[in-house]
């Protein structure tokens, strides 16, 4: 039931964000090694120190969580070394055939039970939490055979990864916004020390320290020297809060990963507090992702600083000029077209159309991106060769790249564009949670109604800067 819900709804081969969920095989391997690098973590997790947690916990009062309700009919006697052993053979099992299903479930149910055991005894450690979700997550992904045979399956496994990393994110955005939140209740009720104090984070070590009665590295400077922690501070809650924007700007997957595991780094030098669970999930996740593994052109990355990114690249169009190619070889149409650009095909006589090309004008277009309507010649040429295309009448893109023609009709062809243009990524990620057959359904109604819809609109004038952008 599940294979055939995300085949049937999710998993076609015309979606949203096309080319960024399009792996290639070797890209796909990189999603089943990182699961499999999961489940030998949870492993290690399981032997580590099991012998000393079988001898602690069977010597100390248990007050069973929810998951460990079973225990009150087995005993504490037999129950610890059970969930002990479920979880060093579940771990064992996904690590060792990560393809089968019966054991990312097994390895689930030993992490969960495993982690309902080490906070059944009146203090909650939230070391594996997140593990435990990822692990029911990684329940759902299909075998590592069926996604390199088949392309909609593929798309299955690759929308399950990118949903783990959205939910990996969503939990430091959610502790980010938790301070902004505390914060602003700080200076409502007119505490004089607040988030945005600048002897913010000493204050923070200081309470820390002495509630552990422990000491750091850097925890006694950091003190001494408030002024110094307080930008690094506001830097690691801007990091939190638009941790989860990351997940729909593949281009910043590694540096906020780094980021991220530098936050942790700094904690534990200045407060003694460790995480490295949470270090290895991003390592894992994020590090060697399919979707960061691509060549992100430098001002791509800047583009996509959260917050900050059009006055930074606003600052690096003022240094570095990008330069106009002319076009100036000929393609199979017939039409002077260079090799990589590509051209959007329109109904010259559709206002919603012309429109939409307008908006396409006002953008920062790509500088080998052109523009020709259905009604021309070099349209009736291409129409010629491709009878396909008898049938598309609104949007039709044609790609040439090193002799190869390549082309894209209708909602295939706007889900294609829409990440090309700067700023537009992240929500053509977003549009992969809605099902294709309702996306589908909304483009046949505005293609069947443009034209009435679009009854009375001008078609525009294009100025004449933007006249190279058209063929005819």
């Amino acid at each position: 039931m599940i294979n055939f819900l995300v085949r049937k709804f999710w998993a076609k081969t015309e979606w949203p964000g096309r080319d960024l969920f399009q792996q290639t095989d070797k890209e796909m391997d990189r999603i089943f090694l990182i699961v499999r690098a999961f489940y030998c973590s949870l492993l290690f997790f399981a032997c580590y120190g099991f012998v000393d947690s079988l001898r602690e916990y069977s010597a100390l009062s248990i007050d069973p969580l929810w998951p460990l309700l079973w225990m009150k009919w087995s005993g504490q006697g037999i129950g610890v070394p059970l969930v002990l052993l479920l979880s060093l053979f579940g771990s064992l099992a996904g690590a060792w055939k990560p393809g089968w299903r019966a054991s990312r479930i097994l390895a689930f149910l030993g992490c969960l039970e495993g982690m309902a055991l080490d906070n059944s005894f009146g203090k909650i450690n939230n070391h594996l939490h997140l593990w435990t979700v990822v692990a029911f997550m990684l329940i759902f992904l299909p075998r590592e055979e069926d996604a390199l045979r088949e392309p909609e399956v593929r798309a299955g496994a690759l929308r399950l990864f990118w949903g783990t990393q959205a939910f990996i994110l969503l939990t430091y955005s959610m502790s980010g916004v938790a301070k902004l939140l505390g914060a602003a209740l700080q200076l409502a009720r007119g505490d004089a020390h607040t988030l945005f104090h600048s002897d913010a984070l000493a204050r923070h070590v200081a309470e820390r320290l002495m509630e552990t009665s422990e000491t750091s590295l850097l925890g006694p400077w950091i003190i001494a020297h408030p002024a110094w922690g307080w930008l690094p501070f506001l830097g690691a809650v801007y990091l939190e809060v638009f941790a989860l924007t990351v997940a729909f700007r593949p281009s910043l997957q590694r540096p906020w990963a780094l980021g991220l595991v530098l936050m942790h780094i700094g904690i534990f030098l200045s407060m003694n507090v460790t995480f490295s669970n949470s270090i290895l999930l991003l390592s894992l996740f994020f590090f060697a992702s399919p979707f960061s593994a691509r060549a992100f052109p430098i001002k791509q990355r800047i583009r996509d600083i959260p917050l900050f990114g059009p006055f930074l690249t606003a600052g690096w169009d003022a240094f570095f000029r990008p330069s106009n190619k002319a076009a100036g070889s000929e393609s199979q149409l017939g039409q002077t077209v260079e090799t990589g650009q590509t051209v959007i095909f329109y109904d010259g006589v559709c206002g919603i159309c012309n429109r939409w090309i307008a908006f396409l004008l006002s953008r920062k277009l790509p500088p080998d991106l052109r523009f020709a309507t259905l009604q021309g010649e070099v349209y009736r040429v291409l129409k010629n060769r491709y009878p396909v295309l008898e049938s598309a009448d609104t949007l039709v893109i044609y790609h040439l790249e090193a002799g190869v023609e390549s082309i894209r009709i209708r909602s295939e062809g706007v889900f294609w564009l829409l990440p090309q243009l700067p700023g537009w990524t992240r929500w053509t990620l977003a549009l992969n949670l809605i099902p294709l057959f309702l996306l589908n359904i909304g483009y046949r109604c505005v293609a069947r109604l443009r034209h009435r819809l679009g009854k009375g609109v001008e078609c525009p004038v294009i100025p004449q800067i933007y006249r190279g952008y058209f063929l005819e």
